[in-house]
């Protein structure tokens, strides 16, 4: 549990407020690393990080929620459905309406 913690966190910022999916939140910066985890919310997810930047973020839904993610980049970035067209978000938490057995990719401007 320490270690997929240290990978994915899905937690409310506050009691009952929804969950916010953060992607290597305590894991150290010099370690890469990838994982697959399931998300609160339905939402199977998966990351990597290559010397201490995170090169993508990709997200599932399964039950065709809203999406809440903290941005781990601090910047612009784009989010694709996968095989479909893409835009800009930005902000600390990018929030995003999915539909269900879709999948989103998230990535660096």
């Amino acid at each position: 549990m320490t270690i997929q913690e240290a990978l994915m966190q899905s937690v409310s910022p506050r009691p009952g407020e929804p969950e916010v999916i953060r992607v290597f939140p305590a894991w150290p910066p010099a370690w890469g690393a990838s994982f697959r985890l399931l998300a609160r919310g339905g939402f199977p997810a998966s990351s990597e990080i290559k010397e201490g930047e995170v090169t993508f973020v990709e997200i599932g839904s399964r039950l065709g929620e809203e999406c809440r993610l903290r941005n781990p980049w601090g910047a612009e970035c784009y989010l694709m459905e996968v095989g479909g067209p893409h835009r800009e978000l930005s902000g600390e938490i990018q929030q995003f309406p999915t539909k269900a057995g879709r999948r989103y990719r998230l990535s660096p401007r």
